[in-house]
C-alpha cells in the first residue's frame, strides 16, 4: 500500500524549497515546471509499489531528417544508460514528445533518497535538454503552462 502522506511530505518540502505548492492529486499525479522548458510529473498510484518521475525534454520535429536525428541520437543515449544517468529516454504515448523516466520502488525511499534522486534528475534533464535543443526546437513554454506527458491514470495502475 502506497503511503501517499509521506510522498507528499516530501513533495511539501520540495516545493517549500522551489517556493511552490506541490502535493499529489487524488490520480496520484503531481506536476510542476523544473524550468520554463521542462515540466515535470511525479506519480504513483494506490497498487504500483514504484514512485515515477516522468520529465518533458523535447517536442519531436515535423521534419522527417530531424526527427530521425533526434530519435537516433535518444537511442544511442539509452544504450547502457551512461548518458542518461540511469533514467530512461522513451516517446510519449502519441509520439510527439521525447521524455525521460525513472522509477524507484517506494520501500527504497525516504526523504533524503528522494531528494537526491529528484536532484540528480534535474540536473541529468536539464542537461538532456540542453543537448537536445541542438537537434530540435524546444518549445519555448510560458511558466506554469506548459503540459508535457501526464501519465494518465490508466498507466499508472
Amino acid at each position: 500500500m502506497v503511503d501517499f502522506a509521506t510522498i507528499n511530505d516530501w513533495l511539501a518540502e520540495l516545493g517549500r524549497r522551489q517556493e511552490v505548492s506541490l502535493t499529489l492529486d487524488a490520480q496520484g499525479v503531481c506536476g510542476f515546471q523544473l524550468n520554463a522548458d521542462l515540466p515535470c510529473y511525479v506519480h504513483t498510484s494506490a497498487d504500483d509499489p514504484f514512485l515515477n518521475w516522468t520529465i518533458t525534454l523535447a517536442v519531436l520535429p515535423d521534419d522527417v531528417a530531424h526527427r530521425t536525428r533526434l530519435l537516433n541520437t535518444c537511442c544511442e543515449w539509452n544504450y547502457l544508460e551512461e548518458k542518461t544517468r540511469g533514467t530512461q529516454l522513451a516517446l510519449d504515448p502519441g509520439g510527439h514528445l521525447i521524455i525521460m523516466t525513472y522509477r524507484r520502488l517506494l520501500e527504497h525511499l525516504d526523504q533524503a533518497a528522494f531528494f537526491n534522486i529528484t536532484g540528480n534528475l534535474f540536473e541529468t534533464a536539464v542537461v538532456l535538454h540542453d543537448h537536445l535543443r541542438r537537434f530540435a526546437a524546444a518549445p519555448q513554454a510560458e511558466a506554469g503552462n506548459a503540459v508535457g506527458y501526464r501519465p494518465p491514470p490508466s498507466q499508472l495502475a
